[in-house]
């Protein structure tokens, strides 16, 4: 049976995908999350807090439930232009945080149906 992959296996496949031409290193996960190296290394056997696995997500581009748990999509749904309905006039104006956390909460509006 194939071992579990860990937060950290997670964060340096987000990584990778990334920033497919650089090295990928613990100091830059570090630098993206805002932690120290040494914190980096610990995630081989645990997680981080949740502010920084959030702050690591939204630098990688990838969703806070797969890089903690590796369930639910990896990256972020794409919302078309025409899916925003009442938001369309502000959609522009929403950092890309605000609209991921507006499509997970769309789609657990739509699951709750």
């Amino acid at each position: 049976m194939a071992k579990e992959r860990s937060f950290y296996d997670r964060a340096m496949e987000g990584l990778r995908e990334r920033f497919p031409r650089d090295k990928a290193t613990q100091g830059k996960l570090a630098a993206l999350a805002g932690v120290k190296q040494p914190s980096v290394n610990d995630w081989k056997e645990g997680s981080p807090a949740v502010d920084t696995g959030v702050r690591l997500a939204e630098a990688l581009g990838v969703c806070v439930e797969w890089l903690y748990t590796e369930r639910g999509p990896k990256r972020p749904p794409k919302v078309a232009p025409d899916q925003l309905g009442p938001l369309s006039p502000i959609w522009s104006t929403l950092t890309e945080r605000q609209k991921v956390q507006l499509a997970q909460y769309a789609d657990f509006i739509k699951d709750q149906r």
